[in-house]
């Protein structure tokens, strides 16, 4: 049978938000079922954003199919429900996602979900894009079971609470941009049971993300690893891991550092200019603390290089 239950989460005049229906995939229940409570539903006015709290009456077990694209919106869904719940994707890999854990749902990824009489859900609904611009690795680990140390997870439970209680405030459109923020930018930093730290692929990413921004901003003094930790989003530790087996981020930093300043030496536009000049254009604060990592690195003097 066809399940509405998501298309009426309005019909209560009490209720806020657009019909979640126009999210969700095409969704088939296995067998009969009574539709959810909808605890509560709201949702921003100027972006596809959506919070809903729904208790399940009965066991649920749904199948849906792929969004086309064309009737419904494509999104991804982070859930967390305080009973235990199963994901099977098309792989056949049922992955069981824990009370109080993460879940990362797909919608344009055929999947089945199996949850138990009884269980309460907090979905929220987001646009591909926002989700990939602080998770890109997101598409790698849907339908996977997201695990949380007891930091992460204490900080990830009192997210959902906030946006649980969020639900009901008349300054929704304000707090919850906010909250999911804050929400992405925890998971930017876990792993997945089902493999190591991040994919390859996104391990790829996020070290071309740490040369990029040492590439852009090389020159300012300012510049530490905590800082390009900062402007992506991630914490120190994190690109610390990321950079295992590998120059550091701080010694990739230093290496660029002196990489260019070898190369102003020798370019004839700067033939002119002080060797101190290249050294502060180049990130250094020092001019002596230069010379020395210059001739670690390269064997010879800056003097002696220009020469």
């Amino acid at each position: 049978m066809r399940t509405n239950f998501l298309e009426n989460a309005n019909c209560n005049p009490n209720r806020r938000g657009p019909p979640l229906g126009r999210l969700w995939p095409r969704v088939t229940a296995c067998e009969p079922a009574l539709a959810p409570a909808i605890l509560g539903v709201n949702s921003c006015t100027d972006q596809d954003l959506v919070v809903a709290d729904s208790m399940l009456r009965s066991r649920l077990e749904l199948v849906s199919v792929a969004s086309d694209g064309n009737e419904q919106l494509a999104y991804f869904c982070i859930y967390m429900a305080d009973q235990a719940t199963w994901l099977e994707p098309e792989s056949g890999c049922i992955q069981q996602i824990e009370a109080y854990d993460i879940g990362l749902i797909n919608s344009e990824v055929p999947l089945r979900t199996v949850s138990t009489a009884g269980t309460r859900h907090l979905s929220v609904f987001l646009p591909r894009a926002l989700v990939l611009a602080r998770l890109p690795w997101a598409d790698d680990v849907c339908s996977r079971r997201l695990s949380l140390d007891h930091g992460t997870r204490g900080a990830a439970q009192s997210l959902i609470a906030a946006l649980r209680a969020s639900i009901e405030l008349d300054h929704f459109d304000a707090v919850v941009p906010c909250l999911v923020q804050t929400l992405l930018a925890l998971l930017s930093t876990v792993g997945s049971d089902t493999g190591p730290l991040k994919p390859p692929r996104v391990v790829t990413i996020r070290q071309k993300q740490v040369a990029q921004c040492i590439k852009r901003h090389f020159s300012d003094p300012g510049l530490t690893v905590a800082t390009i930790a900062a402007e992506l989003k991630v914490s120190a530790r994190y690109l610390q891991r990321i950079c295992e087996g590998g120059a550091s981020p701080g010694e990739q930093l230093r290496q660029f550092r002196l990489r260019m300043a070898a190369e102003r030496l020798r370019n004839s536009l700067w033939r002119e200019r002080s060797i101190s000049e290249v050294c502060y254009s180049c990130g250094f604060s020092s001019s002596s603390h230069f010379s020395t990592e210059f001739r670690r690195f390269y064997g010879i003097t800056p003097r002696e290089y220009r020469s």
